[in-house]
């Protein structure tokens, strides 16, 4: 593991033969102003397996239906939250972030490198980008399929809540309300993952409710 010199909120990934096992890390200075963490913490937090940044259970999900419904490209656009977590596990404040991240492979199709880089954006950046429907990303897609609000400030006013209660699968499945959300989340993965493994034969339950997503 080591420390880059770039001050930009990046880090990079080198991996073993298979592809699979982290080999070594390399993190920019940047990233470490941007979670008020030494480099060298991170690096730590990281080989330790420690989650850094956390994000809510259905935003995560989302995030890698996101990245299976991408055309194979070396380079991945995400557009999300985070929390930064206190030394004692607490969580703090919210950021809207454009992360990037970009794979290196060799002449034989070898996985050798990924980087990866964050970018705080202001609430009204936001609501620019996410404008045009046609571009959102998943878990944008599914809250508007669910009639909540997305808008940046929005989005950071109910990101620690989302994380704990409102977007927390054991904490949903507690109430009628959580279990009926669930069932909507459900259906709209399902219809997406549709388009990755084709159309499923629909169970009893979604056949009497007769609910699809656009």
């Amino acid at each position: 593991c080591g420390v880059g010199n770039a001050a930009e909120s990046s880090w990079t990934v080198y991996w073993k033969a298979n592809g699979l096992i982290r080999e070594r890390m390399k993190v920019g200075s940047g990233l470490g102003h941007m979670l008020k963490r030494n480099p060298e913490e991170i690096l730590a937090r990281a080989a330790r397996c420690e989650q850094e940044i956390p994000s809510s259970d259905v935003e995560f999900m989302c995030m890698i239906l996101d990245d299976l419904l991408t055309p194979a490209d070396p380079q991945l656009l995400r557009y999300q939250r985070i929390c930064r977590r206190s030394t004692d596990g607490r969580l703090e404040e919210s950021s809207l972030i454009r992360s990037s991240s970009t794979r290196r492979y060799d002449d034989n199709g070898r996985l050798v490198s990924s980087t990866h880089t964050l970018e705080i954006l202001e609430p009204e950046e936001w609501d620019r980008i996410h404008a045009n429907s046609k571009d959102l990303k998943m878990y944008l897609q599914l809250r508007r399929f669910l009639g909540e609000e997305t808008s940046g400030e929005q989005m950071l006013l109910s990101h620690r809540r989302d994380i704990l209660f409102d977007e927390h699968f054991a904490t949903l499945n507690q109430s009628a309300e959580g279990r009926n959300k669930l069932r909507k989340i459900a259906d709209f993965l399902n219809h997406k993952l549709e388009l990755i493994l084709g159309p499923s034969q629909p169970s009893a339950a979604s056949q009497r409710q007769g609910s699809r997503c656009p």
